[in-house]
């Protein structure tokens, strides 16, 4: 007997070795990923931590890497009338700290949202009714056929409402907030009841914050961390070279080039319509974002079947031409390789918006913008900085000419920034078009409103061309420059990692794993 329980305990001393030894399926997998911005900040509608990237909150609608909406919190949803949406909750789902989720929670985030974030107004939501326990009607003040794409943005979870109120971290998603050190990391852990069954694969992600691109690839490299964010262009090849795994998409983001019209020589229309035809998009695209761009003259994705990409002409590269208008507005060439005019240079300011997170390479690509302007006799001078400067009211009628700045959305309706870059007089979103807006005639107000109604992608398209050419092409208020390729490094062992072209989508780590 004794030999026998003997042998059954050095069994078990051996199954148990071999566990330890070889990584047991019951050990905690910890997924590490660089980041360049701190996903700890309270900017947005949600306490402590940021809405994007974290996995922490979710909305009522999701977004698939096709970019096609697909059911999230609400698993399903149809147009009661011109004005109302009703949005069917899912069930059975809980918060973080056990509270149900449902049509009073989510009516709350909603309504907490709406007074709380100036963004908020591009909803045009007038209440929130609850239908009855898993149901709510969202009636908004204008017709708006693209309301279950606004539902996906990131500004729009749900989140407990007692924990709102007190600021604690609390929504549904795969991961809860754990712990955070401002500036450094975020740490989040697997929610043990999140609705999707099965999810998410690992227990624990943390978020390091590693602003400076170089130390962000030596961190994959040296394996810091598993996942980095962002690899910088020039980076690229290299990590491929050493086997890392790079995950490559296009996303939603765009680089645009703006004109203060306020300000001479920028409100004479030729003076704008020659530096269109004085920058070289393609070389940028080549030799500065080593290919991995899209120059565009579409203002949302390039591959989005109402981009109206094939039909939009712009202001293409042509330095004949942009010399000719040149001298056409009386700005002839001077000795010194300056244009003059009435004894005066001809110099700009170009201002750029200090946000590497989102505005990639940007200060090699103003750096490219000026020389080329330069070949046409304008002397540009490069102003970067931070984002509470670049938008500052009076500083964008005042100071400077050009800005180079980033567009973009964050949900699966594209549309979105269209209203945020052309609405006439900055309506309803802080930043937007700052610069130009009260030159957008009221007409394109009615274009966009006919866009976020259009029944087909012919009738949307019909629609972008026409708020493109006049804005872009004909008025030249703001250039469509580029479309980013976000590229992922990771290392080998990582799997499942699906990019998306909303590269700050959270629900890209639900199915990651790490061996």
């Amino acid at each position: 007997m004794k030999k026998i329980r003997f042998c059954y305990l050095s069994a078990c001393l051996i199954v148990c070795l071999y566990l330890i030894g070889s990584g047991s399926a019951f050990a905690e997998k910890t997924l590490k990923v660089g980041v360049i911005r701190d996903p700890v900040n309270s900017r947005y509608a949600t306490p402590g931590v940021e809405p994007y990237i974290t996995g922490v909150y979710e909305q009522l609608v999701a977004v698939s890497p096709e970019m096609t909406l697909i059911p999230g919190l609400a698993t399903s949803w149809k147009r009661i009338d011109d004005l109302t949406w009703r949005f069917f909750l899912r069930k059975g789902v809980q918060y973080h700290n056990g509270k149900p989720f449902n049509a009073e929670t989510a009516k709350f985030s909603l309504d907490w949202i709406v007074e709380k974030i100036l963004w908020s107004k591009r909803l045009r939501i007038d209440k929130v009714n609850i239908v009855d326990e898993y149901t709510i009607d969202i009636v908004t003040k204008v017709p708006l056929a693209v309301m279950p794409g606004f539902m996906s943005h990131g500004w729009t979870v749900m989140s407990e409402p007692e924990s709102q109120k007190a600021g604690k971290v609390v929504g549904t998603g795969p991961f809860q907030f754990d712990s955070s050190v401002p500036g450094e990391k975020l740490v989040v852990k697997k929610n043990p009841n999140y609705w999707q069954k099965g999810y998410p694969v690992v227990d624990k992600i943390i978020f390091k914050v590693i602003p400076d691109d170089n130390s962000r690839v030596m961190a994959l490299m040296g394996g810091e961390v598993d996942v980095a964010l962002q690899i910088p262009y020039p980076s690229v090849s290299m990590i491929e070279k050493a086997e890392f795994k790079t995950f490559k998409t296009i996303t939603s983001q765009w680089a645009s080039l703006s004109f203060c019209i306020h300000a001479k020589p920028l409100d004479d229309l030729r003076v704008r319509q020659a530096i269109g035809h004085a920058i070289d998009r393609k070389t940028i695209v080549d030799n500065v974002l080593y290919g991995l761009a899209v120059a565009s003259n579409s203002p949302v994705l390039p591959n989005t079947p109402w981009s109206g990409e094939s039909s939009l002409q712009g202001l293409p590269f042509n330095p004949k031409r942009a010399e000719a208008l040149l001298d056409e507005a009386g700005w002839k060439m001077g000795s010194k390789g300056v244009r003059e005019k009435n004894g005066e240079p001809l110099s700009i300011t170009l201002r750029m918006i200090n946000q590497p997170s989102v505005l990639i390479s940007g200060r090699e690509m103003a750096q490219v913008i000026t020389e080329q302007l330069g070949k046409a006799g304008i002397k540009a001078a490069i102003s970067v900085e931070d984002t509470e400067m670049f938008y500052d009211q009076n500083a964008a009628k005042h100071k400077g000419h050009l800005y180079l700045d980033y567009h973009g959305t964050f949900s699966g309706e594209l549309s979105a920034t269209l209203w945020d870059s052309f609405q006439p007089n900055r309506e309803t979103y802080l930043e937007g078009s700052a610069v130009y807006g009260e030159y957008i005639p009221p007409v394109v107000k009615k274009w966009i409103s006919a866009l976020q109604n259009a029944q087909t992608d012919k009738e949307k398209e019909k629609y972008l061309i026409k708020i493109s050419n006049l804005v872009n092409r004909d008025m030249v208020l703001t250039l469509p420059f580029l479309n980013y390729n976000m590229v992922v490094g990771a290392q080998k062992g990582v799997n499942n990692y699906d990019a998306h072209p909303l590269f700050f989508w959270p629900g890209v780590w639900t199915k990651v794993d790490i061996q």
